[in-house]
């Protein structure tokens, strides 16, 4: 009778080990699955926050924003550093095409990272918007209200029904 009961001891035993390492294994799959979605979702988040955007995303984003002057022939690098910087931008129609500059419109928290980049532009500069609109002449700024128009998208994104 002794061995019987050690025989259901040790069925006992090995039935509760196998458990516990199912138990293991499980939940270790299931914290590397968690893992990789919570990388998912951060890669996804990552890829909305630089880059080109619209300039209704960059107003419902909120903050202060800023318009980053540049050579028009330099718009290549800029996208390309932007991107690499993390710097999420608009880039704004050309309101005086006589002057060779070219503006895009980011987030003033992102200013320490724009310097570095006009310091690799070795050309640049940072102003407001209202300096941007003080340098377009009437023609290209009514260009500029439609652009911001085709821009602005869903009216009601604001409301209670939007």
């Amino acid at each position: 009778m002794a061995e019987e009961i050690q025989e259901a001891v040790q069925i006992i035993r090995v039935a509760y080990d196998g458990i516990e390492i199912a138990m293991k294994v499980g939940s270790g799959s299931i914290a590397a699955m968690q893992k990789a979605i919570d990388f998912l979702k951060g890669m996804l988040d990552y890829e909305k926050s630089l880059g080109k955007t619209s300039m209704r995303k960059l107003l419902i984003k909120g903050g202060d924003l800023q318009v980053l002057q540049f050579n028009t022939e330099d718009m290549k690098k800029v996208e390309k550093m932007a991107k690499k910087y993390g710097i999420l931008y608009s880039v704004l129609p050309d309101c005086n095409r006589k002057d060779g500059l070219s503006e895009v419109i980011f987030h003033t928290e992102a200013v320490p990272r724009v310097n570095m980049m006009i310091q690799k532009l070795k050309f640049g500069k940072i102003a407001t918007f209202d300096d941007y609109l003080k340098n377009g002449d009437e023609k290209s700024l009514g260009k500029l209200m439609d652009f911001l128009k085709k821009q602005q998208g869903n009216e009601k994104s604001h409301t209670i029904e939007g």
